[in-house]
């Protein structure tokens, strides 16, 4: 018998709806060192986010009802092997369908 080494990459992805302002507004976890990989920066520096930023901004995509939105990068925090990303996106009146498109590491 022959084991190899293969690592699991995975994230979850909470949406809520706001119905007063009809946005969907997402957040996402993401193990810290799959992410700094990934953008190929230290979680502790002053530019992670701006990075993080340009990660999400190219990468995630949403669709409501199979028409593609514009996100917005709301933010996101480091805690510990966790990163918490936030983005959203307006304009959602009626949803049938959705659709969150994320990255591979």
């Amino acid at each position: 018998m022959s084991f190899t080494y293969v690592d699991f990459f995975s994230s979850m992805t909470k949406v809520d709806y706001i119905d007063g302002s009809k946005t969907l507004k997402f957040t996402t976890k993401m193990n810290t060192n799959h992410i700094s990989d990934a953008i190929k920066i230290n979680p502790n520096t002053a530019g992670f986010e701006a990075e993080v930023k340009k990660y999400v901004n190219n990468n995630f995509d949403v669709y409501v009802n199979g028409v593609p939105k514009t996100i917005t990068f709301t933010g996101s925090q480091v805690s510990g092997e966790t990163v918490w990303v936030y983005f959203e996106t307006g304009g959602v009146s009626d949803i049938s369908t959705l659709r969150i498109k994320t990255p591979y590491f």
